[in-house]
């Protein structure tokens, strides 16, 4: 028997805006969800920088980690900063009222919300585009692949 645990949401890191925190982060959170060694350079890459083996790089931790990581999430999952409620950002979607920092995975509500199959207020719907099952009933959503496994839940 198969045992499949699901995606886990939330945080990674929290409460830094410190490029070398945030790199050690990043890179051990990918080195945990890549299992088939497809970013094995990209982690070489930045545990030597992290381990000042290499020259700092900005685009390291700006594009190359972030990407890698958004391209690991399952489905209507974002890495990124989660939103506060302080509504006040500037150009690049960064706060400017608060020392908000909460790097991690979260919901997409907007992509969950604009999917065509789940408009039409059933709880339990199949979506061709991520080819998963998403049931919502309140607060509580739960995204299962074909065989009802779940991928991540809000539970």
């Amino acid at each position: 028997m198969t045992t499949h645990t699901p995606f886990q949401l939330g945080s990674i890191g929290t409460g830094t805006h410190r490029p070398e925190d945030l790199l050690r982060a990043f890179t051990a959170t990918l080195h945990s969800l890549e299992s088939n060694q497809e970013w094995s350079a990209l982690l070489n890459d930045a545990v030597n920088m992290a381990d000042g083996k290499t020259d700092w790089d900005d685009y390291m931790l700006e594009e190359l980690l972030p990407n890698a990581l958004n391209e690991l999430c399952p489905p209507f999952v974002y890495f990124g900063t989660q939103s506060c409620n302080c509504h006040a950002w500037d150009a690049n979607a960064h706060c400017v009222d608060c020392a908000h920092a909460d790097f991690g995975f979260w919901v997409d509500w907007d992509a969950l919300d604009s999917c065509a199959e789940l408009k039409y207020g059933h709880p339990l719907a199949w979506t061709d585009e991520y080819q998963c099952m998403v049931f919502r009933d309140g607060d509580e959503t739960t995204v299962m692949d074909k065989d009802r496994n779940i991928i991540w839940t809000t539970v």
